[in-house]
């Protein structure tokens, strides 16, 4: 599409991508409900349970104690809370490559369009493996019956850990940058591509840290915007 409407291929990728994000946000405004036991049509009365349920379990058996303010001052003063903020920083940092992904992939030398149909596989590998991890965090943490994950690959579940699974990946992606920086090899640049999308998975498994480790509601709220609030400057910074 360069050149249409007097708009260069650049532009024409952030607005196509931006009005899908918008139209599916302004959708999203009368269809997500603001609590489980909002009614609405595409819930049936069982599913609202379930969801209400959810929320209880997430709170551990944690009461709710004093004020929204009471929130806000324990958010601040839980050295846990920082500790998270400071680590997700860390990784948004190290996950701005993908700004950069195309012009990476164009140091191997192909034409634009070959550029970027180089770009797809490593980020579809990462889809992969996101869903991989996913059902073997879950196995882990959750303990589900329903997992299909037989051994050695459910060898966490006992200690419910998210610290190596997080640590694992950021290597993986690690290795990649590595490679990237060592050699002008196509061969070898594409695999580091391929390994470099694999630190992407991290980020929802943090998401779940995070969750499970500030369980009482009103703080975990300040917590999250705390800490979306760091991972914005990160996304600035590293643009």
């Amino acid at each position: 599409m360069e050149g249409k409407l007097g708009f260069a291929g650049w532009r024409w990728l952030f607005l196509l991508e931006g009005g899908f994000t918008c139209l599916i946000s302004a959708a999203g405004v009368s269809l997500i409900p603001d609590f489980p036991n909002t009614p609405v049509s595409w819930l049936t009365r069982e599913e609202q349970i379930l969801a209400q349920h959810r929320m209880v379990e997430d709170l551990c058996g944690i009461e709710q104690k004093g004020t929204q303010n009471s929130g806000f001052v324990e958010a601040f003063t839980d050295w846990k809370v920082w500790w998270l903020a400071i680590v997700r920083l860390l990784i948004t940092v190290g996950q701005s490559f993908g700004n950069f992904f195309p012009i990476l992939a164009a140091t191997m030398g192909y034409n634009p369009s070959i550029t970027l149909l180089l770009c797809a596989p490593p980020w579809i590998l990462g889809t992969v493996t996101s869903f991989y991890v996913s059902q073997f965090v879950i196995c882990t943490i959750g303990r589900s019956s329903r997992c299909s994950l037989k051994p050695p690959f459910r060898h966490s579940d006992a200690t419910k850990d998210r610290f190596w699974h997080i640590t694992g990946l950021l290597c993986v992606g690690i290795i990649g940058f590595s490679l990237g920086i060592l050699t002008m090899n196509n061969a070898v640049r594409y695999l580091s591509l391929l390994l470099m999308t694999q630190s992407y998975i991290v980020y929802a498994i943090f998401l779940a840290w995070m969750s499970n480790s500030i369980p009482e509601s009103s703080k975990r709220a300040v917590a999250f915007a705390f800490i979306d609030t760091c991972t914005g400057i990160a996304n600035a910074g590293s643009s």
